[in-house]
């Protein structure tokens, strides 16, 4: 068992309540695999006393336009405790910076309305970890208005932007090339996830000794890479040796089966 610093009363979540994740494919993945960022916060929680209960409400091409149209169905006739909203991924080529604002404002009053508590996650980076190409610089308008709105209706607000692209320059940083935080460019894989939910448990209460303990458990929680399935702990091993031989990982990946199979 992990131990637990500052315990259930300092986290937002309380026991028994329940939270609906609403987003796009982002959100949708993030409860397909057990290492999915919604399953690692309800483990989060429940290492910190919570045991909260998911409610799946992710699309994958959604957009705030298309979450207003389906918020009645997928969330509030659930009833949830709480309600997670992240959105702008899919935003970015459909509504202007202003539109994009009005419709987060209108889900978030909506789902206040029906005595569900919001919380606001911004936009997570994208366009393959590109931070200053044109798409990432709307997306980061789409963050102010996030905040703006956070500010105005005194919501919690969950800064995974700036989460995420503190990693990435980190590890820019220490020496890591190519994709680091995102399988495709726009969803996460398994380091982009853990990213994303320590921040979410970080800014719902959960301590820093508690986050530090669960990353290293998440560490050795699947990663996909081409051929085997790794844990997060060796993919970042096995790109450094990659990167090192002159490879791509699939190339090194190609050469360790090789020289071990006779």
């Amino acid at each position: 068992m992990l131990a637990t610093c500052l315990g259930a009363d300092a986290v937002v979540i309380k026991d028994g309540e329940s939270i609906a994740f609403l987003g796009d494919s982002i959100t949708y993945l993030g409860n397909d695999k057990p290492n999915g960022y919604i399953h690692l916060v309800i483990e989060g929680l429940k290492t910190a006393g919570v045991n909260a209960t998911p409610i799946p409400a992710g699309v994958g091409g959604d957009n705030t336009g298309t979450m207003l149209g389906r918020l009645d169905k997928d969330v509030i006739a659930k009833k949830p405790t709480w309600m997670t909203l992240n959105s702008g991924v899919n935003d970015t080529s459909v509504f202007t910076v202003e539109e994009f604002g009005a419709n987060l404002a209108k889900i978030v009053d909506q789902a206040t309305a029906a005595g569900i508590k919001v919380i606001l996650m911004n936009t997570t980076i994208s366009a393959a970890e590109k931070l200053d190409c044109s798409d990432s610089l709307k997306r980061l308008q789409f963050c102010e208005e996030f905040k703006e709105l956070a500010k105005k209706r005194n919501l919690i607000l969950v800064n995974l932007n700036t989460a995420m692209t503190r990693e990435l320059i980190k590890r820019r940083q220490d020496g890591v090339n190519g994709p680091i935080l995102l399988s495709d460019g726009v969803h996460l894989n398994g380091l982009g996830n853990q990213i994303v939910a320590a921040e979410i448990l970080r800014t719902l209460g959960v301590s820093e000794p508690d986050l530090a303990a669960l990353r290293k458990r998440w560490d050795n929680y699947p990663f996909a890479v081409a051929k085997p399935i790794v844990s997060v702990g060796d993919y970042i091993k096995l790109k450094a040796l990659a990167e090192k031989n002159g490879m791509t990982i699939d190339e090194q990946v190609s050469e360790i089966l090789t020289a071990n199979v006779k």
